[in-house]
C-alpha cells in the first residue's frame, strides 16, 4: 500500500488506518516561527532571539544543523573556501570557533549557542504541514510530530521558511520556481535554451559513534582479501570505468554518487533516498568487482551505508529581487546587501553519475567575492514571510554560489535582525529594504557580521570620537594573500628546498625572503640554493649559490641576495646549514607549495601538504601599519589595503594595552571588542584544526585573557576580567559609570605574539 503524496490526504488516510486523533494543540502566539533548523535557520533564530524577539525555530529531524548536522555532515563551507581570508564572521564564525574549542560537531556547536538563548524554543522531529494564510499574511502554522502524529498550530507576527524546500512557501501560497529557467529569462551564459525541471541532486551522507563521517557507505580495510557480490536490487555498473570520474577513495565515495534526475526530490523525498541507497551498494560493488583498479580495492569490507539525502536543490521562493547568474560580476554593488557569498557557481550535472564525458559538474565557475542582496529573502507576495538557505529567491545557475553552509547561516543572521526591526517599528519586510535598510546593516555589522560595502557610522557609538594610543604595535603587519598556516621550526642540519605557493607563470620572483631563526651563541653560516626552470622545461638548474650569515639570536625575515626570477620561470631555494639555525614550515596550503629534504638514508622526500615560510613577491600580499587608530575605522575585518585592527608589537610582550580616551566624561555600561579568530585558517572547513600550540602557530591572534579598566577622576578601575576567550566578539556589560577613558588590557593571546583588535566600541546602554 502506498499513501498519497498529498500531504492533507495522506493525514487523512493515516488518521483513518490508525485511528489517530488530527486535533490540532496551540503551541502559542511567538514573534518569529521558524521552519527548518539547517545553518539558516540556526543562525537566525540565534539572531532573532538576541535582538529580543520570542522565537520558535522548528526542526523536522531529531536534531538541528540540516545538512550540517551530525546526520547530513556536510562541512560549513562559504567564501574562504575560493578566497583568501574571507571567512565569514558573525554567527557562523561563533560555531566555527566553538566547534573547534569544544572538540564537537557542528551540531554540537549549533546545540550549545541555541541553548544560550532565553527568548529562544527548540521544537525537533515536527514536520510543517499546512499554514493559514489571509490576504497575503501568514496567520499561523501547522506542523505534525514525525513519531507520534501529534499535530500543533504555531501562531506569530513573522514567519521564515528555512526549510530548503520551500515547505511554509509552498503551503502559505507564496510565488516560487522549480527547475532551470530559460536563457532568455535572465540572459544566463550558462542556462539552456529551454527551461526544465532539473535540479541537482543531493548525497547520502551519516556519522557513526567516534564522529565517522559518511560519505554514502563506509569503507574498511581489513588487511585481506574480503569479496562482495552485488545484491540484484542494487544499481548495477558493468563498465571498468564510469566516464568523466576519478576515484579518490575507497572507505567512501566521492560526492558525485548522485542521481540522474528521473525523481522527484520534494514529493519522492523516501523513494529518492532509497534510489541513493541503491547507488551507493551498486557503486561499492563495482569497485570491488568490476573497476579496471579493483586490486587496489580488494581488502575493503562494506562496513555500513549512509541514509540522509543531504539535498542541494528543489524549490526556490521568489522575492522582489532574483539573483542570477548575471551577479557575480567584479565590483557589484547592493545597496542592501547583508552579507557576501565567494563560492564557485558550482552546478552539478543533472544526469548525476551517469552524464558521462561530460563530468560531474555541469558549471563550476570562479567568481569574486560578491554582495548577496536582502530583496532575495523575503517573499514577493506573503507579506510577512521571509526565507534564508536555499529556498531563497535565485535562478537555478544564482543559487550556485550561495548554497554552501556558511553563506546560508548569514543570510540567516540578516533575517533574524530583519525580524527584530520588523517588530521594533511595526513594519513588514518588505519596508525595511525601502526605510530601514542602514539600520539594518548597522545592526548586522555591530553583531560582527561582514557587510564588505558598509563602514561604522553608529552616532550612539563613543568610540568613534575617541583619541587612542596603545602601548606597542606593528608598524609593518604583513597581510597574506595566499593559503596556509605558519607550521613548526625545521632545523637546517639536512638541506630543505621550497617551491612556493602561487602562480609564477604570471608572478615572477622580485625577492626571496625565508623566515629563520639562528639559535646560536654566535653567526651562523646557511648556505643557499637559488634553482629554477622555465614551465615548459623538466628539470631545475642550479641558477645562484652562495653562504650566507645570519645573526646571533636573530629571527624574522632574511633575505636572500639572488637575482629576480622573470614571470613564466619557476624556481625554488634551497638551505642547509652546520650550525643551529631554522626555517619555519607553512601548513596546510593543499598542495600548492612543496617541500623536499633528503633523509637520514640519503632519500629524497617530497611534502605535497607544505612548504616553508618563504616570500618572493607583494603581489601576494603587502604590509599595512597596524596602528591604535584603526579601532575606530568602521572596518572590522582586513581588506586589499589595510590589516584595519591594532597589532601590537611582534616580540610577546604582554600584557599589551590599548587606551580609548573619550571626548568629554561619559556615562558607559557596554564595550565591546572585535578580536582576531584568523580569518585566513584553515581554507575548508573539511582539514583538521592544528592548535597554536601544536604548530608553534605566529597568526592566532585571538585575544584570550583579558580585562577592562576605566579612568575615573584620573584613577584606572577594574572593571572586569575575560579568561579563556576565544571568540571574535568580546561584550564587558556593566552597571552605568562615568568614564574619561576605557583601557582594555591583553595578558595573553591564543598563541600568537602579537594581539589583533579590530574594533572597539563604547556605548552608555547595551541596547
Amino acid at each position: 500500500y502506498t499513501p498519497s503524496p498529498e500531504v492533507e490526504r495522506m493525514m487523512a488516510q493515516r488518521a483513518r488506518i490508525k485511528g489517530i486523533s488530527q486535533k490540532i494543540k496551540p503551541r502559542g502566539r511567538f514573534d518569529f516561527v521558524i521552519v527548518g533548523a539547517g545553518p539558516g535557520g540556526v543562525c537566525a533564530a540565534i539572531s532573532a532571539a538576541r535582538n529580543g524577539l520570542k522565537t520558535a525555530l522548528i526542526s523536522s529531524r531529531p536534531g538541528v544543523g540540516g545538512n550540517a548536522s551530525n546526520e547530513g555532515t556536510v562541512q560549513m563551507d562559504g567564501a574562504a573556501a575560493r578566497h583568501v581570508g574571507m571567512h565569514e564572521t558573525g554567527i557562523v564564525n561563533e560555531i566555527k570557533v566553538t566547534k573547534e574549542h569544544e572538540e564537537c560537531t557542528t551540531q554540537g556547536a549549533m546545540e550549545i549557542l541555541l541553548a544560550r538563548e532565553k527568548n529562544l524554543t527548540v521544537f525537533l522531529n515536527e514536520l510543517c504541514i499546512d499554514a493559514e494564510t489571509v490576504n497575503g499574511t501568514i496567520q499561523s502554522i501547522e506542523t505534525i510530530h514525525t513519531l507520534h502524529s501529534e499535530h500543533f498550530r504555531y501562531e506569530g507576527d513573522f514567519f521564515a521558511d528555512c526549510s530548503g524546500d520551500g515547505w511554509l512557501g509552498y503551503y502559505a501560497g507564496a510565488a516560487y520556481r522549480f527547475g532551470r529557467e530559460s536563457r532568455w529569462q535572465h540572459i544566463e551564459e550558462h542556462a539552456p535554451e529551454t527551461p526544465d525541471l532539473y535540479t541537482m541532486s543531493g548525497c547520502i551522507c551519516d556519522s557513526q559513534p567516534g564522529m565517522k563521517v559518511i560519505e554514502t557507505f563506509h569503507g574498511v580495510d581489513t588487511g585481506h582479501p574480503v569479496k562482495f557480490e552485488t545484491p540484484s536490487w542494487a544499481y548495477q555498473f558493468t563498465e571498468p570505468k564510469i566516464e568523466g570520474r576519478g576515484i579518490s577513495q575507497f572507505v567512501g565515495s566521492d560526492w558525485w554518487v548522485e542521481n540522474s534526475q528521473d525523481y522527484d526530490d520534494l514529493w519522492d523525498d523516501e523513494y529518492v533516498r532509497d534510489e541513493l541507497i541503491r547507488l551507493a551498494v551498486g557503486y561499492f560493488g563495482w569497485i570491488k568487482n568490476v573497476y579496471y583498479g579493483k586490486k587496489d580495492a580488494e581488502t575493503y569490507k562494506l562496513q555500513g551505508l549512509a541514509l540522509h539525502n543531504s539535498k542541494r536543490e528543489s524549490r526556490r521562493l521568489i522575492g522582489d529581487y532574483i539573483f542570477s547568474e548575471n551577479d557575480y560580476v567584479e565590483g557589484k554593488y547592493f545597496p542592501d546587501a547583508i552579507g557576501y557569498c565567494g563560492w564557485s557557481i558550482d552546478i552539478h550535472h543533472p544526469l548525476g553519475i551517469f552524464s558521462g564525458n561530460q563530468g560531474p559538474c555541469l558549471v563550476n565557475k570562479a567568481v569574486p567575492v560578491t554582495p548577496i542582496p536582502y530583496r532575495c529573502l523575503y517573499s514577493k507576495n506573503i507579506s510577512n514571510l521571509f526565507m534564508a538557505g536555499r529556498c531563497v529567491s535565485v535562478t537555478h545557475l544564482g543559487l550556485g554560489s550561495l548554497r554552501v553552509e556558511k553563506t546560508i547561516g548569514t543570510m540567516g543572521q540578516a533575517i533574524g535582525v530583519a525580524a527584530a526591526l520588523c517588530k521594533k517599528h511595526g513594519v513588514l519586510p518588505r519596508k525595511i529594504y525601502t526605510h530601514f535598510i542602514n539600520e539594518l546593516q548597522q545592526t548586522l555589522l555591530r553583531q560582527d557580521q561582514s557587510v564588505l560595502s558598509v563602514k561604522n557610522t553608529d552616532e550612539t557609538d563613543l568610540a568613534r570620537l575617541c583619541t587612542v594610543s596603545a602601548t606597542s604595535c606593528l608598524k609593518e603587519a604583513y597581510v597574506s594573500n595566499i593559503f596556509g598556516v605558519s607550521g613548526e621550526w625545521v632545523m637546517l642540519s639536512r638541506r630543505y628546498c621550497c617551491k612556493p605557493y602561487g602562480n609564477q607563470r604570471y608572478i615572477g620572483a622580485s625577492y626571496y625572503r625565508v623566515y629563520l631563526k639562528n639559535e646560536s651563541d654566535s653567526e651562523a653560516t646557511v648556505f643557499a640554493e637559488l634553482w629554477k626552470r622555465h614551465c615548459d622545461q623538466e628539470d631545475f638548474t642550479v641558477a645562484s649559490s652562495g653562504s650566507f650569515y645570519v645573526p646571533a639570536g636573530f629571527i624574522g625575515w632574511f633575505e636572500l641576495p639572488f637575482a629576480p626570477t622573470a614571470h613564466g620561470q619557476e624556481f625554488g631555494i634551497s638551505l642547509v646549514s652546520k650550525d643551529r639555525v631554522y626555517w619555519k614550515k607553512r601548513e596546510l596550503t593543499h598542495g600548492q607549495m612543496i617541500c623536499e629534504y633528503i633523509n637520514d638514508s640519503g632519500n629524497r622526500i617530497i611534502d605535497d601538504n607544505s612548504g616553508m615560510m618563504l616570500r618572493y613577491s607583494d603581489k601576494n600580499g603587502f604590509y599595512s601599519a597596524a596602528l591604535p587608530q584603526n579601532v575606530i575605522n568602521g572596518k572590522i575585518r582586513p581588506d586589499a589595503e589595510s590589516v584595519n585592527a591594532w597589532m601590537s608589537d611582534d616580540k610577546e610582550n604582554f600584557p599589551q594595552s590599548i587606551v580609548l580616551k573619550l571626548s568629554q566624561i561619559h556615562d558607559i555600561s557596554y564595550v565591546q571588542v572585535t578580536t582576531d579568530t584568523d580569518l585566513m585558517y584553515p581554507r575548508n572547513a573539511f582539514e583538521p584544526i592544528k592548535s597554536a600550540y601544536e604548530t608553534e602557530c605566529e597568526t592566532e591572534y585571538t585575544a584570550k585573557d583579558l580585562s577592562l579598566y576605566l579612568l575615573q577622576n584620573g584613577i584606572w578601575n577594574l572593571i572586569e576580567t575575560k579568561k579563556n576567550n576565544y571568540v571574535r566578539q568580546i561584550k564587558f556589560c556593566f552597571d552605568k559609570q562615568k568614564a574619561e577613558a576605557v583601557k582594555i588590557t591583553v595578558e595573553s593571546t591564543s598563541g600568537g605574539k602579537s594581539v589583533r583588535i579590530y574594533e572597539v566600541r563604547i556605548y552608555e546602554n547595551e541596547e
